[in-house]
């Protein structure tokens, strides 16, 4: 990116999933098309990793941390569920390696992954801390595990607290405790965009959240 600074060209935005173990790697296909590549469940585990990378992240399974974890610093570890596992998956962000003055040059810092999902919710304006008895409609258009970024079908003031209803359908339950808080609020082709962050939840809604966000997150090229 500073060469490509230097040069006047785009910067280039990429997460890395490192992960270690047996693959098959050859040259395969047919003698109307073939490739040298790698094929086998340590493959996919490591694409699955790179799925949940955030920009500039770098982040490594439990079998590579194993023969590196002396010498790397790395982040708490992180557990996620991963499609065509039984259980959850730990994963660490790399953050350099001392021994070498490493750092990862991270530029951009969240919280989690966010994917592009459309999804109808209602909600309710929260006044004087009483939930409103009437509700509206909404859209998300991108969700991570602390919020959404909403098309609202009215405008609303930043800062208003509202209470959330949506279908987390792939968790396999409808969230109806999501207490939120619209943080900014703007127009795009007249519509009403709002960015909202999720405020308070009961533990087992916002392992959901996450669960919700983890699957979808590993169909999408989204960061």
């Amino acid at each position: 990116n500073r060469a490509n600074r230097l040069q006047g060209l785009p910067e280039l935005f990429m997460g890395i999933g490192i992960n270690t173990g047996e693959v098959m790697a050859g040259v395969l296909g047919s003698d109307v098309y073939y490739e040298y590549t790698v094929i086998g469940d340590e493959v996919n585990l490591a694409s699955r990793i790179e799925a949940f990378s955030l920009r500039g992240q770098v982040l490594v399974g439990e079998n590579t941390y194993r023969r590196c974890g002396a010498f790397v610093d790395v982040e708490e570890p992180l557990s996620v569920l991963v499609k065509g596992k039984q259980e959850p998956v730990l994963l660490r962000e790399v953050r350099g390696i001392p021994s070498l003055g490493l750092q990862v040059p991270r530029t951009e810092i969240r919280r989690s992954p966010r994917v592009e999902v459309t999804i109808p919710f209602t909600y309710r304006r929260i006044e004087n801390k009483i939930v409103q008895p009437s509700s509206s409609e909404g859209r998300t258009r991108d969700m991570s595990y602390h919020g959404v970024l909403a098309e609202l079908g009215e405008a609303v003031a930043p800062m208003t607290d509202i209470q959330i209803d949506i279908d987390l359908s792939l968790a396999g339950r409808r969230a109806t405790d999501v207490y939120a808080k619209v943080l900014k609020s703007f127009v795009v082709d007249g519509r009403h965009m709002c960015g909202i962050e999720f405020t308070s939840t009961d533990p087992a809604t916002a392992a959901d959240l996450r669960k919700f966000v983890q699957l979808l997150v590993q169909g999408s090229t989204t960061k």
